[in-house]
Order: structure tokens, then C-alpha cells, then sequence
């Protein structure tokens, strides 16, 4: 089983998980084409949407080919603007199964303080095991253990605070973003790492473009790993190369 990122941040998010020539994507926020490109050789069997954010369920999403799966109450917000979403399937708190996959959504804190619509994954196929983990403002113990004893693990780390709080951005989009349902920062997803157990690789995702910068988030989270974790950064506009389980 690999991961492979096709594109994370505020700008659209996307990524691919296959084992041999069979595959989920994990969000459809990028253009059909940089999807499809990403997915080449590869039989699409599933959309599974993470939350109804825009840079998280694009307009493409029920154009790939494949069913998409997505939480009933964002498919509920979305089903308006996003075409075709008519024949989604619904996921809710169990395990479900996609061809080899083996799948557990499990709730994150965001967007609202009183109801969490956003929702990580835990991926297994065979004894392999990943995790994926966007837009989340804390990391709970419930979600540090579904985090923990997985080979590749995705998390964000979306910002620096004194960066996101000099960025004249609107007062209410700053205060959301440094709440405990907002966006984790470099410092938050390092605590989290050194909470969980020792992936052999971490791939920080959904660094903000004018909030954050690379050196940070890796000098943060290179930190709280031990030498033996490979760590590697998701970008905007460039695919990654594949990450193995």
C-alpha cells in the first residue's frame, strides 16, 4: 500500500491511496485533470470526502469515475454546489470496507466547537496501516489513538500562530483559526506526534501559503520524531512521489 499527495492546502486537497493497481482518493478539492494525471494506472474505487469545504469537495469530485463517500450531514451542506453528488454513499462512524481496503472514519474538531463534520481516516489493507488527519484545531486522545500505531501517518500543520496572527486577515478568520476547532500549528501537530507511537513516516500536509513556511514545520516536527521517522512535506501545486507502507 503507498500514499501519494496530489496537492494539499487551502488551495485544494487531494490524495491518492492504492495497493497494486486498485485505489481511493482522500478529498477532491484540485481540477479533474491533476486528479485523473495523479490516478494514471491506477482503477479508482472511491471518493471519500473528508468534509464540505471547497478545497476538500471541489466540483470534480463525482466526476472521477467512482462512488463518492462522504458523512451525511457535509453531503447534506454540499449537495447544492457540488453536482452529481445524488448517488453518494454515506459513511458514519463504522468500519467500512472498499475493495482491499479497510476503512474507520473518526470525527475532528472543526469547523464548529458544537458538532465536528470534519473526519480523519484510518486505512488498512492487509497488515499494512495508514492515517490521515486534516483541519483539525486539537488532538484529542481519541484521535492521538486512531493517529497511533500506523506505518504512514498524514497530519497538518497548517501554521505558525505570531505568523497567522500578523497576517491582516480578518479578526473572526484569525480567532477560528487558532481555536480548538480550527487549524492545528506547527508547535500542535509536533505535540501530536510526540503523543502517538513511531510511524516510519510522517507527511505533514495543509501548510498554509501566507501563514506558515516549510523550515518551520519541519524544524517542529522533526523535533518531536525520533532520527529513524522519515519526514516529508505535502505541497500546493506539486504532487508528491509515492510514500510506502
Amino acid at each position: 500500500m503507498f500514499l501519494r499527495n496530489l496537492g494539499s492546502g487551502s488551495g485544494g486537497n487531494a490524495t491518492v491511496v492504492a495497493h497494486e493497481d486498485r485505489a481511493i482518493i482522500v478529498d477532491a478539492g484540485l481540477s479533474r485533470r491533476r486528479m485523473l494525471d495523479g490516478l494514471e494506472g491506477l482503477r479508482l474505487e472511491a471518493v471519500l470526502i473528508t468534509h464540505r469545504h471547497h478545497d476538500h469537495l471541489g466540483p470534480m469530485a463525482a466526476k472521477l469515475g467512482a462512488p463518492v463517500w462522504i458523512e451525511r450531514e457535509n453531503w447534506l451542506a454540499a449537495k447544492d454546489r457540488a453536482s452529481g453528488l445524488d448517488g453518494a454513499q454515506f459513511f458514519g462512524s463504522r468500519s467500512f470496507r472498499i475493495g482491499p481496503f479497510h476503512i474507520t472514519p473518526f470525527p475532528l474538531p472543526h469547523p464548529g466547537s458544537e458538532r465536528w463534520t470534519s473526519h480523519g481516516f484510518r486505512i488498512e489493507c492487509g497488515r499494512k496501516r495508514l492515517a490521515y488527519a486534516t483541519d483539525l484545531g486539537h488532538a484529542p486522545d481519541e484521535v492521538v489513538e486512531a493517529l497511533s500505531g500506523v506505518h504512514v501517518l498524514f497530519l497538518e500543520s497548517n501554521h505558525d500562530p505570531e505568523m497567522e496572527r500578523a497576517s491582516g486577515r480578518d479578526p473572526g478568520t484569525i480567532d477560528w483559526v487558532l481555536s480548538d476547532h480550527g487549524h492545528l500549528s506547527n508547535a500542535q501537530c509536533a505535540e501530536t506526534l510526540a503523543r502517538i507511537g513511531r510511524p516510519h513516516t510522517v507527511v505533514l500536509g495543509h501548510l498554509s501559503q501566507d501563514c506558515n513556511r516549510p523550515a518551520l514545520a519541519r524544524e517542529a516536527a522533526r523535533k518531536a520524531l525520533p532520527r529513524s521517522t522519515r519526514l516529508v512535506l505535502a505541497t500546493q501545486d506539486e504532487a508528491g512521489e509515492p510514500v510506502l507502507c
